[in-house]
């Protein structure tokens, strides 16, 4: 409990099982949350209030952890709100994952994201990690990147405008643009947009 903002920070620890049906084993799983020594008048404690910052999924019988997921959250000011009467975006700037069997992993993944000033993501950088059949390592990197179409009198909005998927080397994979009013099957020039 935080005696300045007189609120609670939320639980430390949640057991959940969830059951999607007869013929399923239920699913299990431990949330962790707000931990830190921090005043819930803090952004960093506004960023990641109600968010998990570590999921374990479990085995339901044994409760091994089958998969371990960490994430980071951070605030984001909005733009036109003042210091004294700040409004904040709660974005989750990384998340980590691993597949364990007998607490020994064997895939992971790490996802690194960035956003622009009105939440937008913008980037977002993973690199996954796994053993093949004859047990060798074996390292992929995918980055995709989004950017975003502005309107005349308002600016930016979270109509999307390309998306593009590269490998670690910077190879194009994978591009798409949307375009949006204008002439039916033409559109506005790419990065514009009216209506959506």
């Amino acid at each position: 409990f935080d005696d300045i903002a007189r609120e609670y920070l939320g639980f430390a620890e949640v057991d959940s099982t969830r059951t999607n049906g007869p013929q399923e084993q239920p699913v299990r799983q431990r949330l962790y949350y707000h931990t830190r020594h921090t005043t819930a008048l803090d952004p960093a404690f506004i960023a990641g209030r109600g968010q998990p910052h570590r999921t374990e999924t479990l085995d339901p019988i044994s409760g091994d952890v089958l998969q371990l997921e960490h994430s980071v959250w951070t605030a984001i000011q909005v733009a036109g709100t003042s210091p004294d009467a700040p409004a904040h975006l709660a974005v989750e700037t990384q998340r980590r994952s691993e597949r364990l069997h007998l607490a020994t992993a064997y895939e992971s993944e790490q996802a690194d994201f960035t956003f622009d000033a009105v939440g937008n993501g913008l980037s977002e950088v993973r690199r996954s990690v796994w053993r093949d059949s004859s047990d060798a390592e074996q390292v992929e990197h995918l980055r995709i990147e989004t950017s975003y179409a502005a309107h005349p009198a308002h600016g930016p909005t979270n109509f999307r405008a390309r998306m593009r998927k590269l490998d670690g080397n910077g190879a194009l994979l994978k591009e798409i643009r949307f375009h949006y009013d204008g002439e039916p099957f033409v559109g506005l020039p790419l990065g514009s947009v009216e209506n959506g």
